[in-house]
């Protein structure tokens, strides 16, 4: 593995897995609408705002034209909004289904030519919402459960070639998804979070393994 595009790069898991990455000399692309602040000769930042079709596309010819020698996708990026069931927000739920959904399905979709031909892995970070439920997240849950399908559904395109199809389905860790969520603002005690290192740490396990082993989903969860 020498080179991987991590969407969501800036914060969070997406930024504990570029340290992680970078700390093994593993050149990485990172889309976001922020930066890093990392200083790195591996380390390549284009600004992205995945809620908008145009700059999505504009991305995806950029991967094609600049970064196509790829060996593997981390699709981390993802926006919270809360509203209890009769005063859902469509227009916000419109634009968090284009951050945690249809932008990975866009890139995914249009870059499988690629993936194939580079033998690349794809790692999409779903929820435990998928599996927990958690009470007023309309919006968010149905997003991840839709990634969480679509990821399904490319596994069993992809099988039998050396491209792995991985969905990594975390519960909370320590990140700026609740500071800056959306609708209902909801506190959250950032302390008793895993710590997304951690999780980095088993992302890159995982696309470490040899090829003929796939873990197809792995659901981390706090112990207490």
């Amino acid at each position: 593995m020498k080179k991987v595009l991590i969407f969501g790069h800036s914060s969070g898991l997406g930024l504990a897995v570029v340290k992680k990455l970078l700390e093994n000399n593993i050149s990485v692309a990172g889309f976001s609408r922020s930066s890093s602040g990392i200083m790195d000769d591996n380390l390549k930042e284009i600004k992205v705002d995945l809620s908008i079709s145009n700059e999505v596309e504009k991305t995806i010819d950029i991967i094609k034209s600049d970064y196509n020698d790829f060996d593997a996708i981390i699709y981390c990026s993802g926006i919270l909004t809360s509203h209890s069931p009769d005063e859902v927000d469509i227009t916000e739920m419109k634009k968090l289904f284009e951050i945690n959904f249809f932008s990975a399905v866009r890139i995914e979709t249009e870059l499988l030519k690629l993936i194939k031909r580079n033998e690349a892995d794809v790692v999409n970070v779903t929820s435990s919402v998928v599996s927990e439920y958690y009470e007023n997240y309309i919006e968010y849950n149905t997003s991840k459960v839709a990634l969480q399908r679509f990821t399904s559904d490319l596994q069993k395109k992809l099988y039998g070639t050396k491209s792995r199809v991985i969905e990594f389905r975390p519960g909370g860790f320590r990140s700026n998804i609740y500071k800056n969520m959306l609708g209902d603002k909801i506190n959250r005690n950032e302390s008793e979070q895993m710590n997304p290192k951690d999780l980095a740490d088993i992302i890159y396990f995982i696309l470490n393994l040899p090829k003929k082993v796939n873990i197809k989903s792995i659901y981390i969860d706090k112990s207490f």
